[in-house]
């Protein structure tokens, strides 16, 4: 990139940083024949520390797996940050009075999540599944 001495431009960089939090730095960027210069860098973003494999974002694409077959899914999870987390899925969208429901059977879902809880210190991993089939019988 060609930037003249009396131009400004702004520069769009992505980083992988490690641990939550707003970052405020410089970049240390070398003129070709010239000098080097610091730079201001202002970041901002949203995400967390855990790395799943595959990666998962806000959905997973199970593409075929749903239309007539059982299917399990394995996925690691890698604290790489510096909190320690407690992981538990549930398909309650309230977990005040979860505790009541955890022994209750898991009847007329297709999908499935073990173990249900797990927690990850940092550097620590652990691989859960996504348990899945399907009701629909073909004729």
């Amino acid at each position: 990139m060609d930037i003249m001495p009396d131009e400004e431009k702004n520069i769009r960089v992505s980083v992988y940083l490690m641990d939550v939090g707003k970052y405020v730095s410089k970049i240390n960027i070398t003129v070709q024949n010239g000098e080097s210069i610091d730079v201001k860098v202002f970041g901002e973003g949203v995400g967390h520390s855990l790395l799943c494999e595959p990666i998962l974002n806000s959905e997973y694409n199970a593409e075929e797996l749903l239309t007539h077959q059982q299917f399990v899914l394995p996925i690691k999870m890698t604290n790489l940050g510096k909190r320690y987390y407690k992981v538990r899925w549930t398909s309650y969208s309230s977990i005040r009075n979860l505790r009541d429901k955890l022994d209750q059977p898991h009847a007329g879902y297709c999908f499935r999540i073990k173990p249900e809880y797990f927690e990850l210190a940092y550097l620590e991993s652990q691989v859960f599944e996504i348990q899945g089939h399907s009701n629909f019988q073909r004729h």
